[in-house]
């Protein structure tokens, strides 16, 4: 790929984050699509679940943006290995972070739902 396809790859990626969070945006305010019925998985659960999953991505979006600049200015032999190693780097500390977010968020459903969201 040429020097301009990456710019635009890089580009298109970091326009995307806010498309994700503003995705995002609308699932935390509205915690009511992972509730679900009796012998299902918890709400407390799901919803941080999907919440750091959501954090992923961006996270994972904004990785590709800069792997992609980055490839954009290495030698034309090196580029897409300096893409996939970049990316294969960042996926490491990405988890480490979807983790946390879990555990916070986990935290802060059930500090605020004790019951669950809307108990029958």
């Amino acid at each position: 790929m040429s020097r301009f396809n990456w710019s635009m790859f890089a580009l298109l990626a970091f326009l995307a984050i806010p498309a994700e969070l503003a995705f995002g945006f609308s699932l935390w305010f509205s915690p009511g699509w992972a509730n679900i019925q009796r012998g299902g998985p918890q709400f407390h659960v799901i919803w941080p679940a999907g919440m750091s999953a959501l954090g992923f991505l961006v996270l994972m979006t904004a990785a590709a943006g800069v792997s992609a600049i980055l490839a954009a200015t290495a030698n034309p032999e090196r580029k897409r290995l300096t893409f996939v190693t970049l990316l294969s780097v960042a996926v490491v500390p990405a988890l480490a972070v979807t983790v946390w977010l879990f555990h916070s968020f986990h935290a802060y459903v059930v500090a605020l739902f004790p019951n669950g969201y809307n108990p029958q």
